[in-house]
């Protein structure tokens, strides 16, 4: 895969005329390479989702076929492993991203791949059976939005490694996303602070759950009249803070959400 890739981009600079005749993977590579070159879009969500939706739309249309696993497996690799990237930099570190953090990627990346055949499948049997599209945008959006989600846990991991080696509190703090609607739970824990360490050991985390699990079982409804969006369409991160925490422990924090 990383051979191919290297050869189109070599391709496309030398002899631009060359992409009206690319076929299958080779062509739909071509396409990211042009996004990226003329700055269109960068690996972050923006990205991800823009290259989901026209990969959806091309195997809809019959336009690919069976690449759609690979080209997939290739944005999924790249993605989690950029939002990896991205957190390690914005908390402060420098050259490599760690061993400890590369194990939990690699393990995220895993767990990714596990549904993209089920996806593939979804798409085909939809355009034969002449199903709407939109529902299968919709997922892409789902998928694109792990983007921001492995970004979240990477920095949650980072900074509990943090709070190991220093025996510093890392605090955090609970901001609610721009969503339309929040549901109970994350009204509930926004503006919240505590230590890195107490967010990871209350399993309580925004957007989808450890390794990627929909629906967040903390972001799921846990009181009669309570209602939780199962981090689905769960726009909140957890944020660095210099403010004191205002819970102290993870049997607290779960307590302050029913769980």
């Amino acid at each position: 895969m990383t051979r191919l890739l290297e050869f189109v981009r070599a391709s496309i600079k030398a002899i631009p005329e060359v992409i009206p005749h690319l076929t299958g993977r080779a062509r739909w590579h071509a396409r990211v390479y042009t996004w990226q070159d003329d700055g269109q879009a960068v690996k972050t969500y923006d990205f991800y989702l823009n290259a989901l939706e026209r990969l959806v739309k091309d195997v809809y249309r019959a336009d690919i076929g069976g690449d759609f696993i690979d080209i997939m497996a290739n944005l999924v690799q790249g993605q989690m492993t950029r939002a990896y990237q991205e957190a390690w930099k914005d908390s402060g570190g420098e050259g490599e991203v760690p061993q400890h953090l590369q194990d939990i990627l690699e393990t995220t990346i895993l767990a990714e791949y596990d549904h993209v055949d089920q996806f593939y499948r979804d798409i085909v049997d939809a355009r034969v059976d002449g199903g709407p599209i939109d529902p299968l945008l919709a997922r892409a959006a789902l998928w694109a939005n792990r983007y921001n989600d492995a970004y979240n846990m990477a920095l949650l991991e980072i900074r509990a490694n943090d709070e190991a080696a220093t025996g510093k509190p890392q605090n955090m703090i609970w901001e609610r996303g721009a969503t339309e609607k929040s549901c109970d739970i994350c009204i509930t824990l926004d503006g919240v602070i505590a230590s890195a360490t107490v967010w990871k050991d209350a399993g309580i985390f925004p957007q989808s759950g450890q390794d990627g699990v929909l629906p967040n079982p903390a972001l799921v409804s846990h009181r009669d009249g309570q209602d939780g969006c199962g981090g689905w369409k769960c726009d909140c991160g957890l944020k660095d803070t210099d403010e004191s925490a205002t819970i102290e422990s993870a049997q607290a924090l779960r307590d302050l959400i029913g769980w």
